[in-house]
């Protein structure tokens, strides 16, 4: 009796080994391209506040800005809302080139990538989602803000 709960133990422990080994068996994309993109994601989300700011600075005291001011804010919004669909795209491109790697909950770990904006590429599309919510707001509240003259 022993003999055969120690070969069910055994038989449970390889199965389950061997699970784990052939589920994540997958291709990883390069660490460079991944971090290219999260970098970029990151510099449209620093660009994102500064359009946030641009936008409240200019909705709270409109005398104080130029047409120049007016037309870097609107070229600004525009680079991001460009930045976040070329993102959404590459990171398109990976989930269907690497959908083993890209539904994996370790993704960045299994490439050996540290971000903050979440653990996997999932996080990065929320993340986009939500700056595309936001940008939409920054673009409502310009479109309420008059076009200076000089």
């Amino acid at each position: 009796m022993k003999k055969a709960y120690y070969k069910l133990i055994l038989l449970i422990f390889v199965a389950a080994i061997g699970t784990t080994t052939v589920a994540q068996n997958y291709n990883f994309p390069s660490r460079e391209l991944v971090e290219s993109i999260l970098n970029d994601i990151d510099y449209c989300k620093n660009e994102l506040k500064e359009a946030e700011s641009n936008v409240a600075e200019m909705q709270g005291n409109p005398e104080s800005y130029s047409l120049a001011d007016y037309m870097n804010t609107k070229i600004l919004i525009k680079r991001i809302k460009t930045c976040i669909n070329v993102k959404r795209g590459q990171l398109d491109e990976l989930r269907k080139e690497y959908p083993g790697w890209f539904n994996s909950p370790s993704a960045f770990s299994d490439i050996r990538i540290r971000w903050g904006g979440g653990p996997d590429p999932k996080a990065v599309n929320r993340l986009l989602d939500d700056m595309a919510r936001r940008i939409s707001e920054v673009l409502n509240d310009f479109d309420t803000i008059e076009k200076p003259t000089n």
